[in-house]
């Protein structure tokens, strides 16, 4: 699958100058100490590549699940950068024309200093329009994320409804079924109402936390994206159906 469109949400980080963690969006900035720290996709990427470079030898995909057609797969790696040891999880999915993850990367120094990234990504072949047809259209595939305060993982239902491709300009979106994987309670459903899609098949809600959104392949087969609520940050997928 070659890849024209990435999508990201925040990114949450954790140092030892904001402990507490602090979500920073790409292309903007947190200010610490007066001064703001910026992130960039570029920079995630060349970040999350290097460890990848590191962890090639001393890594792991499991397939986990089938979610609707989509295999959820987990990735982990470990090892050492000389006094730094990292540790890499990304959680997430492949469909025909895209894939999406949560990734969480950690390292810590030798010492007490440790730091984290958080991020949700999806990535395809973008459809570059609206979607089209008639009728109700509906798209349905898994949704995942990582707790920004605990680690733990949480993975869900993701359905998408336009009412009536032919004359809706708009996407209703709903996770549910959410579950923390880690201890096994559920999370409360999360849900966007008519979030607006633009004429290039990208949508995007800052309502009720943030989503961020994209239609992917030849009649709108897919559609993917990133979301930043309730505490978590993570990133979803589906087919149409």
């Amino acid at each position: 699958m070659d890849a024209d469109s990435l999508v990201a949400s925040d990114a949450h980080v954790v140092t030892s100058l904001i402990p507490g963690g602090a979500d920073v969006s790409s292309g903007g900035g947190v200010m610490i100490d007066g001064n703001t720290i910026e992130i960039t996709l570029a920079e995630i990427r060349m970040g999350v590549e290097n460890q990848f470079d590191l962890t090639r030898f001393n890594s792991r995909y499991t397939p986990v699940m089938d979610h609707r057609g989509v295999t959820l797969t987990e990735y982990r790696a470990a090892g050492r950068n000389g006094s730094d040891v990292f540790e890499y999880l990304s959680y997430g999915g492949w469909l025909t024309e895209s894939a999406f993850s949560v990734d969480m990367l950690t390292i810590n120094d030798g010492s007490d200093d440790e730091s984290s990234l958080i991020v949700g990504i999806s990535y395809g072949e973008e459809s570059g329009s609206k979607p089209t047809g008639t009728g109700v259209a509906n798209w349905n595939g898994p949704a995942v994320g990582v707790h920004k305060d605990s680690g733990d993982v949480i993975q869900g239902h993701a359905g998408m409804t336009i009412l009536n491709v032919a004359t809706e300009s708009s996407v209703d979106i709903n996770f549910i079924n959410l579950r923390n994987l880690s201890n096994g309670d559920s999370i409360d459903n999360m849900g966007w109402i008519n979030v607006p899609i633009g004429m290039d098949g990208t949508f995007s809600s800052t309502t009720s936390g943030d989503i961020d959104g994209v239609f992917y392949g030849m009649g709108h087969t897919e559609v993917g994206g990133t979301f930043n609520r309730d505490g978590i940050i993570g990133a979803f997928g589906g087919t149409r159906e």
